[in-house]
């Protein structure tokens, strides 16, 4: 045991003593149990000294080469270990800076269209000879772009600076029902029906404002997606801690190129769209604990789902006693 420990915390040359030594004492042993013992020492007693001391060498020697080793390997996965930090730092800052480059562009690129077009129409407006109603359909372009611009300054808000969410225990039926009254309007004018499957009794724990915001954006994208006399189906159900709330459309499906960046900010397939709603959707979903994602996507329909937190059914009992 000496020798090994020797050879896991020391270098070679106190290795080396340890082992004389261990060898040495060794033989005193030997040499003091034969004078106390049974008189002169035999040959072979000599030969099996020094095949113990052999032995000590070449385990204290072994020893040391593997901890070496080890400890070499270990100084090497921590550089190692060091560098991947260290890369994987400046990804995170590149990539960082990638998204706000692009998020930079989509901004300005977004502000500059409105900008232009009040400007123009403001110009022209300014013209003389314009008669009095070519002078009003232009007041009401700039009044348009600079609705438009509004709506696009609070949607960025709203994606960059979410609001603290107030959490509630709240019922998945109350919350789709509300919201689904809200989009009837609209889903009579485009001639699409609203069916809403929720049991009761399917508790969530979440903002009621803002998980409202979340059903009520992807519900009115389904209407403005899919065709007339087809049916958005509004369903919840738990699942373990996870209340899913699905919204499932008749559909071919969304094109895979379109699929894979309809939650960035500022993609969008509609002319006047602005390309954050999904976005501030997914945010306000994060922001409450849950997600907001594509989970099926065609060929008969596609569906995306909000989830969140299950309320505990112990709490809310011990809450209404």
């Amino acid at each position: 045991m000496p020798v090994i420990e020797a050879a896991s915390s020391f270098g070679l040359v106190a290795t080396s003593l340890v082992i004389v030594a261990s060898g040495g004492l060794n033989f005193l042993w030997i040499v003091d149990y034969a004078m106390h013992q049974r008189g002169p020492i035999q040959p072979g007693e000599y030969f099996e000294a020094s095949t113990i001391s052999l032995i000590y060498a070449a385990v204290g020697l072994l020893v040391w080469m593997l901890v070496k080793d080890l400890r070499h390997n270990q100084a090497d996965l921590e550089n190692n270990l060091s560098e991947l930090h260290k890369a994987r730092e400046r990804l995170v800052t590149e990539e960082k800076l990638a998204a706000v480059g692009r998020l930079s562009t989509a901004i300005a690129h977004e502000i500059r269209n409105p900008v232009a077009m009040i400007s123009s129409s403001l110009a022209t407006a300014s013209r003389t000879g314009l008669d009095a109603e070519q002078r009003q359909a232009m007041y009401e372009i700039a009044t348009q772009e600079a609705a438009r611009l509004e709506r696009l300054t609070n949607d960025f808000l709203a994606y960059a600076r979410p609001r603290p969410p107030a959490k509630s225990v709240n019922s998945a039926s109350d919350l789709l029902r509300y919201v689904a009254e809200l989009s009837r309007p609209n889903a009579e004018s485009k001639q699409v029906n609203l069916v809403v499957d929720v049991p009761n009794g399917v508790l969530c724990e979440c903002d009621a404002t803002g998980l409202q915001q979340i059903l009520l954006n992807l519900v009115l994208n389904a209407i403005d997606a899919y065709p007339q006399n087809e049916s958005v189906r509004l369903r919840a159900y738990e699942l373990g801690h996870t209340v899913s709330i699905e919204i499932e459309n008749p559909s071919c499906g969304i094109p895979a190129e379109v699929s894979t960046r309809i939650f960035e900010p500022f993609f969008t397939t509609k002319p006047q769209g602005t390309g954050l709603g999904l976005a501030i959707a997914r945010n306000l979903a994060r922001n409450q604990g849950g997600d907001a994602t594509l989970v099926t996507n065609g060929p008969e329909h596609v569906t995306f789902c909000v989830t969140m937190p299950a309320a505990d059914v112990g709490e809310v009992a011990a809450g209404r006693n």
